[in-house]
């Protein structure tokens, strides 16, 4: 008797926490000064699209941070509504656009 295949279950691109010198993607908000940079996604970016809740690992600097990084997790829905994409890594183009 042989065993059956998995389905190859499809790896997230961005699940690796990367440094916020070297971010996945760099969001800003231009009426805040707000300053995203993406260092990790939990899930992948299909599966993000089907999650309200889904969320992004950052680090945040403002004027109300004394432009000071401060880290955590995101939506990543808001990220997206609010801010513009400033700068990213081909990948994450690909997913996400530029």
């Amino acid at each position: 008797m042989t065993k059956a295949k998995s389905p190859i279950k499809k790896k997230n691109p961005f699940g690796k926490m990367v440094d916020k010198e070297t971010p996945y993607a760099v969001y800003l908000n231009f009426v805040n000064g707000m300053e995203h940079r993406v260092l990790k996604t939990y899930q992948r970016p299909d599966k993000e699209r089907i999650n309200e809740q889904a969320r992004w690992m950052v680090a945040a600097k403002s004027p109300m941070t004394h432009n000071e990084y401060e880290y955590g997790d995101t939506y990543c829905q808001d990220i997206r509504q609010f801010d513009m994409l400033i700068s990213c890594t081909s990948e994450w183009g690909k997913h996400y656009g530029h």
